[in-house]
């Protein structure tokens, strides 16, 4: 399997439509804002499936387009350098993105603002990130207008079923692709540099995936997040930031990792030691 997966160039799925952000292995201290004694079992997560039944694109498009939001961070010295995506985890303002898109900001102590479905602006705070999953959590102040999406299962997903993106690709707010899921298990690398790198077994898809997406929800069609979108296989081609774009392989951490990861984080602001 492994040099199967050495033979595709992988990038992340870079941040922002000119520059992109890089993985670092540093955590934040415990001081930080958004902690939760509970973790998970503390917040008031999305507790039902926002569609009954699977539904259409357009349906589901509809159901979690408000729970989507765009990441907006610093780097290199540049506000809002680095653009990603991201989804509202619970009612008490943590969403959910991915490290990369915030690692810069986070290191600089730089300004990170959270875009909703509304077009509204509100500044974030770091509580937590880990290098090791490229996941990051976010907290927001006064988040009464942002809905929770709702956290699936991505261990019941099957080769061949339909799953919907969303996200920022390339800057472009509010972006919907559609596709199936396309291989399971698939242990990819979710770094850029061959020192920060790790590794996933990520969910595969050919639904479109491009910088900007990173950090993004992979739902299925009851509108359940199955993933986070986190990287892209490339031919080597290149577009306007110098990152190859959407080949129709992209990948996603599936959602089991991101509630390890985002209960650990709330309770300490760390992701715990393997």
């Amino acid at each position: 399997m492994w040099p199967v997966v050495a033979a595709v160039a992988l990038v992340v799925g870079l941040v922002g439509g000119v520059v992109g952000a890089v993985v670092t292995g540093a955590l934040t201290d415990d001081d930080s804002p958004g902690l939760v004694e509970g973790g998970l079992e503390g917040v008031d997560l999305e507790t039902r499936a926002p569609l009954e039944k699977p539904g259409s694109v357009a349906r589901v498009a509809q159901t979690v387009l408000p729970s989507t939001v765009q990441v907006l961070a610093e780097l290199d010295g540049v506000a809002a350098g680095a653009t990603g995506s991201g989804f509202v985890l619970d009612r008490n303002g943590h969403v959910i993105t991915n490290n990369h898109v915030i690692a810069d900001a986070a290191e600089g102590d730089g300004p990170i603002e959270v875009v909703d479905h509304e077009g509204e602006r509100h500044r974030a705070t770091v509580v937590g990130r880990s290098a090791v999953y490229d996941l990051a959590v976010l907290h927001v102040t006064n988040a009464d207008g942002l809905k929770p999406a709702k956290l699936g299962r991505s261990t019941t997903l099957r080769v061949g079923e339909p799953v919907v993106a969303i996200g920022s690709p390339l800057g472009l707010s509010a972006t919907v692709t559609s596709g199936i899921v396309s291989a399971l298990n698939r242990p990819v690398t979710t770094g850029d540099r061959s020192d920060d790198s790790s590794y996933i077994n990520a969910v595969q898809t050919d639904a479109a995936i491009n910088p900007g997406n990173s950090g993004g929800p992979l739902v299925n069609l009851q509108g359940e997040v199955v993933g986070v979108n986190s990287a892209i296989a490339t031919n080597g081609g290149g577009t306007i930031d110098g990152t190859a774009g959407n080949i129709g392989v992209g990948f996603a951490i599936p959602v089991e990792q991101v509630r390890v990861t985002a209960d650990q984080i709330l309770k300490t602001g760390r992701r715990s030691t393997p």
